[in-house]
């Protein structure tokens, strides 16, 4: 008998579609904001990115186009050493971003014995982010750059996708070539902006959680205090421990289980919460993280309408890949709902322009909806 092997792709189409114009018209917003300072009609020179980019996906499903895993880390390792030449080239005090000197002042007030959340960046920004997140940056800290941030996040992610591919029989390449195009990656980079480097960490988390499952007391553990601690980094991640809870539950995950999982992700995220309260009990009340998101993000009433979605994409997931699909886009639906408040609130120019929506935010849901757009292509190997 002759074996020939044949590739064949079979495609979720409507998700990955989806999934290319949520990261088009993040990429979109990013043009537009700006490009804007450096040339005119930049959402003109945006469509004609996102027609470009469209139509390489066309091409790509239509010619079966691939590229090797190894061109694309050697693409990757070059981007990473031009984003190392932007750091020290670019310097962040030119840019008009904080969220490098949020870290930086934090550490400062912390040091000096200061409450640090009592911190003031150098646009007069107060510290948002919980304490892993200052934990997690403390390397970065001490290294100068917090740059190295997303550059080493970028590295990661190419890194994870191309390992986790060769386990599974998928096409991953659109997907990587994807982010490598994608002028939001640069704009973290440049800015320092760490928002890519936690989602990122979050994915994996998910992907690790939703294999792993929950079939005895150690795996509950582990999971729940890593689940802890990667809440405290913002809180806006609790839309994803709404989404796997409600999923697992369906998975007929043992009760006891599963509440047990909550319980020590709820006491581990507290225990990081509580020494700047036993420090700084007054100050601590006064003014704190969840006040400082709250404000800064969204109200706290627009949690009665987050966490409902929430539950719903738990509800609708139907296999761990949705599970991933559905977290990117409930993550998507949250930052949309805070853009659009911010517009109704200040207006477009005040929101956009100036600031008052940061666009960074959009970035929260990308690694999720590159992750599963990496496992959407299947190569199969028939035998005739």
């Amino acid at each position: 008998m002759k074996y020939i092997s044949v590739e064949t792709k079979t495609t979720d189409t409507k998700q990955n579609i989806l999934i290319i114009s949520i990261v088009l018209f993040v990429n979109t917003l990013f043009i537009g904001k700006y490009a804007a300072r450096y040339i005119p009609h930049a959402f003109s020179h945006a469509l004609l990115y996102d027609v470009i980019v469209g139509s390489v996906y066309i091409l790509w499903q239509r010619k079966n186009w691939h590229i090797s895993s190894l061109v694309l880390s050697l693409l990757t390792i070059i981007i990473m050493l031009a984003g190392f030449l932007i750091l020290r080239y670019i310097p962040v005090e030119s840019l008009h971003v904080d969220r490098w000197s949020v870290i930086y002042s934090f550490f400062t007030e912390l040091r000096n014995g200061h409450y640090p959340y009592g911190a003031i960046s150098n646009m007069n920004n107060s510290p948002g982010p919980l304490p892993v997140y200052f934990l997690i940056s403390y390397p970065f800290y001490l290294a100068h750059e917090i740059g190295y941030m997303p550059i080493l996040a970028l590295g990661l992610f190419v890194y994870y996708i191309i390992r986790r591919q060769k386990g599974e029989n998928v096409d991953s390449s659109f997907a990587i070539f994807l982010l490598l195009i994608s002028p939001f990656i640069y704009w973290e980079i440049l800015a320092r902006s760490t928002i890519f480097f936690f989602s990122l960490s979050w994915l994996i988390y998910s992907e690790w959680l939703l294999k792993k499952g929950m079939n005895n007391w150690v795996t509950v553990l582990i999971s729940g205090i890593i689940g802890g601690l990667l809440l405290s980094t913002r809180f806006v991640y609790v839309v994803l421990l709404c989404i796997y809870g409600i999923y697992l539950l369906r998975k007929k995950i043992k009760l006891s289980y599963l509440m047990g999982w909550g319980v020590i992700v709820l006491i581990t995220f507290a225990l990081t919460i509580l020494p700047f309260y036993l420090r700084f009990p007054t100050e601590f009340v006064r003014s704190n993280p969840f006040h400082t998101e709250s404000s800064a993000f969204m109200p706290f009433e627009f949690n009665f309408l987050i966490i409902p979605i929430a539950i719903g994409c738990g509800v609708l997931s139907k296999n761990n890949i949705q599970v991933v699909f559905l977290s990117g886009i409930a993550l998507f639906t949250t930052v949309l709902i805070y853009f659009l408040y911010r517009i109704r609130i200040d207006g477009w120019i005040n929101a956009f322009y100036n600031s008052s929506a940061d666009i960074s935010y959009f970035i929260l849901p990308i690694p999720f909806l590159l992750g599963v757009l990496s496992k959407n292509i299947q190569n199969k190997v028939m035998n005739n």
